[in-house]
């Protein structure tokens, strides 16, 4: 048999294979779980779960993006994730989430970056890069958090209203 005898075949045969998911241990289908709600903590302090309330039943918020949301209780928020199973009783539904927009906090939409001192001023870098005035020192010290912000916009200048710390620096 000669070496385009051999290649052929193999091309064959690789071709009545299956193909391989993109993502190991899940559909394609199953990777763009898409839920809107209000970040919320139930249960007693011990065994709190953090969920997500909306118009559907409550859905649990697991995976490595927990911990972020945990500190945006009360945000309305826009999840995108894999369905899995809650290691907690309720709610029975759960996703594991792998990315999160913030829609609304307190009724405003936020911005949402990173906090970047720079010639004695505080900047957010994120979709916009948003000179923020009239930050309170505890905001000023945490350089290199991922914050959100509200205010009013003056130019690009944000006058800030209020703000989280979603991640430490």
């Amino acid at each position: 048999m000669t070496h385009k005898h051999a290649a052929t075949l193999l091309v064959l045969a690789a071709c009545g294979r299956p193909p391989v998911p993109a993502v190991q241990g899940a559909s394609p289908a199953s990777a763009d779980t898409v839920a809107q709600g209000t970040v919320r903590m139930t249960g007693p302090q011990e065994s709190a779960q953090l969920v997500l309330s909306g118009e559907a039943p409550d859905v649990a918020l697991i995976g490595p993006l927990a911990g972020e949301l945990g500190r945006l209780v009360g945000a309305r928020v826009s999840v995108t994730g894999w369905p899995a199973r809650n290691p907690a009783a309720v709610p029975e539904r759960a996703v594991e989430v792998a990315a999160y927009e913030i829609l609304a906090v307190d009724g405003e939409r936020p911005y949402v970056g990173i906090l970047v001192g720079r010639d004695n001023r505080l900047w957010l870098a994120g979709q916009d890069t948003l000179e923020v005035v009239g930050a309170p020192p505890d905001l000023s010290a945490r350089i290199g958090a991922k914050v959100f912000v509200t205010g009013v916009m003056r130019g690009g200048q944000l006058e800030l209203r209020s703000y989280g710390v979603i991640r430490d620096p």
